[in-house]
């Protein structure tokens, strides 16, 4: 048997209601804790966290289950006891949101969406990292659900951005595709606006060329020489919906006649636009089109065959997920530009579990520095030092890892494995199982 499935059996072979009253008992007061003044929630909620802070899979364990594979009936009760978890980190980030702590808050809230994502815990942490100045990254947990548009717009004007559709489409064009969608590399790629030709540009027929009408509008550039022409106007033809206004220019203004004569010989009768280096204006590549909708601020580029980037560019710039004035009135007029993100903490030489974010405080270091001396009492001692910070950065499932490590490093192998055992709600839960198998060999 496995350490998951001893445990387990032992649970079927006791009662269970201690467990269970536990578990019911937290989330009653997690539903106080909500409805109580801010200090006194806040400190119901902590009260609950702390309720059910070891996992018990007694609480968890379905009953009259004794026919089925017991590892799958542990990680039955563990996956329940994260969503009881989430239901609890939540309601902590909620009231210390509405007490006007949103370090902890955010902190708080972040974990209840790793256990458990909800549409409700997505749109209260855009709300505490909005509150924190964080407004990209507000932004994105907002544009995640639907029905947050009240705080992804405010996210959206703090950052001046003229279109918030625009940023849902960006969303959708960069989700993961379904399988046979068009493969990575061929995929639309999102291009935020406003777009407007080089002055001068007029369509072969004389008039004005424009990009910011109703409707979408596709721009195809033909590569110098337009040696993949033939190809790429029939694509665009058969992958074109009905409605769809396509213009067409050389990779140079002086390269078009090898175009025209495509045009000619597949009967397209596209306007072909002149007078302007229009490849260099917009910044598309030859054999590649910009497909631009949304009055004109928002776009996407797609690249050969088109057969299969350009539905799933159409769809995303006809969705509509948001009512708004393009531009939005607090538009900064500058263009776009998203920060690169800070990824989260790593796990440390030797295996110390961080918090939730860079930058780390320095009693992390300290932390770090003294395990990795092997001077393991003075690492309790700073471990001790950084569970007590009052922001959350260390929450208490990697605090309970990292006492673990420590006790075994001081060979105190039934405390730590112990401590594992019982720690079920963390963002590195792959590498606390890992070191639960392997928990004989840790000294």
């Amino acid at each position: 048997m496995t350490w998951r499935s001893t445990w387990v059996a032992v649970a079927w072979l006791v009662a269970l209601p201690l467990a269970a009253d536990v578990k019911g008992e937290a989330e009653a007061l997690a539903a106080r804790a909500v409805a109580a003044p801010a200090g006194e929630g806040a400190a119901l909620a902590r009260r609950a966290l702390g309720l059910t802070e070891e996992f018990d899979p007694t609480a968890f364990v379905t009953a009259g289950r004794k026919g089925e594979v017991v590892d799958d009936a542990w990680m039955e009760a563990r996956n329940a006891y994260r969503a009881h978890r989430a239901l609890l980190y939540r309601t902590w980030g909620r009231v210390l949101l509405e007490g006007g702590e949103a370090v902890p808050a955010s902190r708080a809230l972040r974990r209840a969406q790793e256990l458990s994502p909800s549409p409700e815990g997505a749109t209260l942490l855009a709300r505490a990292l909005l509150r924190r100045g964080q407004a990209w990254e507000a932004l994105d947990e907002a544009l995640s659900v639907a029905g947050a548009g009240d705080v992804a717009g405010e996210a959206a004007d703090v950052l001046g951005l003229p279109s918030l559709q625009a940023e849902y489409d960006r969303r959708r064009m960069l989700a993961p595709t379904e399988p046979g969608a068009a493969p990575e590399g061929k995929r639309p790629q999102p291009r935020p606006g406003p777009f407007s030709l080089p002055a001068g540009t007029r369509l072969s027929s004389g008039a004005r060329a424009r990009l910011d009408g109703p409707g979408l509008i596709l721009v195809y550039v033909a590569p110098q020489g337009c040696g993949s022409c033939s190809r790429d106007l029939d694509e665009l033809a058969r992958a074109a919906p009905p409605g769809l206004a396509i213009f067409v220019a050389a990779f140079r203004p002086d390269q078009d006649q090898a175009l025209r004569q495509a045009l000619r010989l597949y009967r397209r009768d596209w306007p072909v636009l002149y007078n302007a280096d229009v490849a260099a204006g917009l910044e598309i590549p030859g054999g590649a089109a910009l497909l631009v909708g949304r009055e004109g601020w928002s776009g996407a580029l797609l690249s050969s065959p088109f057969r299969a980037s350009l539905p799933a560019a159409v769809a995303a710039l006809t969705a509509a997920d948001v009512t708004e004035p393009r531009p939005r009135t607090a538009w900064n007029r500058r263009p776009v530009m998203r920060p690169e993100r800070t990824p989260r903490p790593q796990p440390a030489p030797g295996g110390l579990l961080p918090g939730e974010e860079e930058p780390a405080p320095p009693e992390w270091g300290a932390l770090v520095a003294a395990f990795g001396a092997g001077r393991h009492r003075e690492a309790l001692r700073a471990l001790d030092v950084l569970e007590a910070l009052p922001d959350g950065w260390l929450l208490r499932p990697e605090a309970r890892a990292n006492r673990a490590r420590i006790l075994a490093a001081l060979g105190r192998g039934e405390e730590s494995r112990r401590l594992l055992l019982r720690t079920g709600d963390s963002r590195f839960q792959a590498q606390i199982d890992a070191l639960l198998e392997e928990s004989p060999k840790v000294r």
